[in-house]
């Protein structure tokens, strides 16, 4: 039983090399101490040769299926760790849409992609890079991870400058590098950017949304880094997600300025109508006095005219009511004169009635009449109402 264990425990523990010289020996040391004649490798019997054989068969059988065993377990466990790398991969692409898609401008999603890419590859620093809208020109919108992140962000490439983050978005393709002399191997005529030159390794992928690359991000490795299949592949799949959010968060942004631009449009717009209108409300207002007064000109115009034509005392006094009507707009007038007494005479009336215009002929010039008030203070009364004219100061509005 010794020699059966210790072929199982080699094979299992050092493999089918080692298990098969267990087995070798094991037969050599039975041969030698177990079969007659003893401490002799001769074997005299037909039977103990043909057992020594079956065991050496069972040793090369348990060794082999040993090795079977070994490597079914070796690829249950690298398909395990396949699909746990493949979950962690697809976990981090996950979490990285779910912060991109929170993202809304393009600041936002420079900050979600650079701190997402950090973590899931272990760099040491990120920045991102974007064509200006000439496309003339690479500029650094963004950058984590490094000793000074304003320098690194304000740092910027003309696109006919070759760099290793021009070149990867002309050849809309990753480049990579394990090692500053790797690099200039590998690129030798490629300028290196500075955000590329406090690390070791380097990643440059280009950000591509509808055929055409609006960017690029380079990642830094203070070490040599060499990425694998599924890291490559969450790498591309990062970068299609993220160009994506790019692109949506232009439009967004640019559809929030065409929307503010419009807002400003609309608000000058109608400050400018109601300006027009103040204008041609004040238009209308001076049209009127101008029309009001071109009328009352005309009026007073054909008033004069009366008056020069005129020559009598009671022709200048018809004139005066007739005209002097039109011109004030009043419905009745009368002109008196003051005569001998103190009393009023009443040259010419019209529009009165009759019993009015017969009692007010000659009246006295008493205190408290309009036309007494005038001759007193030498100035015109005006009344605005009746209630005015029944006011103690005014009793009599010139006719009774």
């Amino acid at each position: 039983m010794v020699f059966p264990v210790a072929i199982i425990l080699t094979a299992w523990l050092a493999g089918v090399g080692p298990g098969l010289f267990a087995t070798a020996a094991a037969v050599l040391l039975g041969a030698y101490f177990l079969v007659p004649p003893f401490h002799s490798m001769r074997i005299d019997n037909l039977s103990d040769a043909i057992g020594l054989l079956l065991f050496a068969a069972a040793g090369v059988l348990v060794c082999l299926a040993v090795r079977a065993l070994h490597l079914t377990l070796a690829g249950e466990q690298r398909g395990r760790s396949d699909a746990e790398s493949a979950l962690r991969r697809t976990s981090q692409l996950e979490g990285l849409a779910t912060a991109l898609s929170k993202a809304q401008t393009p600041a936002e999603v420079t900050n979600a992609c650079l701190s997402e890419l950090l973590t899931a590859v272990g760099a040491d620093a990120a920045a991102l890079a974007l064509v200006d809208d000439s496309g003339s020109q690479l500029n650094i919108v963004g950058a984590l991870g490094y000793h000074d992140p304003d320098v690194a962000s304000r740092s910027h490439a003309p696109m006919v400058v070759k760099t290793v983050l021009t070149e990867a978005v002309r050849r809309h393709t990753p480049l990579m590098f394990l090692s500053q002399a790797d690099r200039c191997i590998e690129f030798p005529d490629l300028l290196l950017d500075p955000v590329l030159a406090e690390g070791e390794g380097g990643i440059v992928l280009p950000l591509l949304t509808s055929g055409r690359a609006i960017g690029a991000i380079g990642l830094s490795f203070h070490n040599a880094h060499s990425p694998g299949s599924d890291e490559q592949d969450f790498l591309t799949g990062a970068m299609r997600r993220t160009a994506l959010a790019f692109d949506r968060a232009q439009q967004y942004e640019r559809a929030e300025r065409a929307r503010a631009d419009a807002e400003a449009f609309r608000e000058r717009a109608d400050l400018e109508l109601r300006e027009r209108q103040k204008a041609e409300e004040a238009l209308r207002e001076s049209e009127a006095r101008y029309r009001a007064l071109a009328a009352r000109t005309n009026r007073l115009y054909t008033l004069s005219a009366g008056l020069s034509e005129a020559i009598t005392l009671d022709a200048v006094a018809k004139v005066i009511v007739w005209h002097g009507k039109v011109v004030a707009g009043a419905s009745a007038a009368s002109v008196d004169l003051l005569v001998d007494g103190p009393q009023f005479e009443t040259l010419y009336a019209e529009t009165y009635p009759p019993q009015i215009a017969e009692a007010s002929r000659r009246f006295p010039a008493e205190s408290g009449l309009c036309a007494t008030a005038v001759i007193e203070s030498r100035r015109a009364v005006y009344i605005g109402s009746f209630a005015e004219c029944n006011s103690a100061t005014v009793q009599r509005c010139g006719v009774r």
